[in-house]
């Protein structure tokens, strides 16, 4: 029982993961398709240190 409890909490937790991932993606195809001055958040974003990781990720594409 407890095995069981804890494979669903795994499922669940993973199916999280992925619908997130979903929504991540079309937020940044939404952000790249849509925002006229994108460079400008990216640059302003390398120097906060809360949103360089996704800037450094943003700027690859």
């Amino acid at each position: 029982m407890l095995q069981e409890q804890h494979a669903e909490k795994e499922r669940e937790l993973w199916h999280h993961l992925v619908e997130r991932e979903l929504v991540y993606i079309q937020t940044r195809q939404d952000f790249l398709n849509n925002c006229t001055d994108r460079m400008a958040f990216i640059k302003k974003a390398l120097h906060n240190p809360t949103e360089r990781e996704q800037a450094d990720r943003i700027s690859e594409n």
